[in-house]
């Protein structure tokens, strides 16, 4: 999933992950499928040629993130 090359290239939150769509330097999204449908929805209307990723829990995309807590949405980003 993430790597831990990537780890420097990573914005996470719902609001982080927007403005790097708006920015248009998203590489790749990581999407939790417990986060609410208007969020997902939201992400998904932006991302016309990202590739979106579906994680199974925000806890387990907070793991991945290398947080101690949840998260609904993840980016790899181009610096």
């Amino acid at each position: 999933m993430i790597s831990p090359e990537n780890k420097e290239n990573i914005v996470i939150g719902y609001k982080q992950v927007l403005k790097a769509l708006k920015n248009g330097i998203c590489e790749k999204i990581f999407i939790a499928e417990d986060c609410s449908p208007s969020m997902s929805d939201n992400i998904l209307a932006l991302s016309e040629n990202v590739t979106i990723v579906r994680v199974p829990s925000m806890r387990e995309l907070g793991k991945e993130c290398g947080i101690d807590v949840s998260a609904s949405c993840a980016a790899i980003i181009r610096l």
